[in-house]
Order: C-alpha cells, then sequence, then structure tokens
C-alpha cells in the first residue's frame, strides 16, 4: 500500500463511509458550480477533492475489480463509437 493509499484509508475510517457519501454529494454538486465558473483553477481544485473522495471508495470496494470494469466499460464506449452506436 503507497503512503497515498493509507492517507486515503485512514481519512475514509476516520469520518466512515455514511459521512464521506455525504462529503462525495458535496464536492460533485461543487464541481459542476466549478466547469459553470469556467475558471481553470477552481476546476483543478474541484477536480482534485472529487478524485480523492472517489479514490477512497474505490480502495474500500476493491480497486483491481473496480480497475477491470473501468477498462471494460472504456473498451466498450470505444468499440461502439467506432460501429457508430452514438450517431
Amino acid at each position: 500500500m503507497t503512503d497515498c493509499s493509507i492517507t486515503l484509508r485512514a481519512i475514509f475510517n476516520h469520518f466512515g463511509e455514511e459521512k464521506q457519501l455525504e462529503k462525495l454529494q458535496e464536492k460533485q454538486v461543487e464541481l459542476l458550480e466549478a466547469f459553470e465558473s469556467e475558471r481553470p483553477e477552481h476546476i483543478q481544485e474541484e477536480l482534485a477533492d472529487n478524485y480523492n473522495i472517489l479514490m477512497q471508495f474505490i480502495q474500500e470496494y476493491g480497486y483491481k475489480k473496480i480497475m477491470k470494469i473501468a477498462i471494460e466499460k472504456q473498451e466498450r464506449t470505444l468499440k461502439r463509437i467506432e460501429e457508430g452506436f452514438y450517431e
């Protein structure tokens, strides 16, 4: 486990899943607002917040399995693009 993983796990364990779910919702709203502001620094800040919260949940629910699913979904989307599915 990397230092970052240890840090994220400690944060998640301290606050607990319920509080972090609330924080995730809050941060997602803030990210949408940042995109509306069109200020790159604001968007970067909120993307970092969302990344940190999401990584906590990804660790909690199985990093390897989630990454496998994410790659499968990316490949499926690319295949659909190539097949003209979205046109």
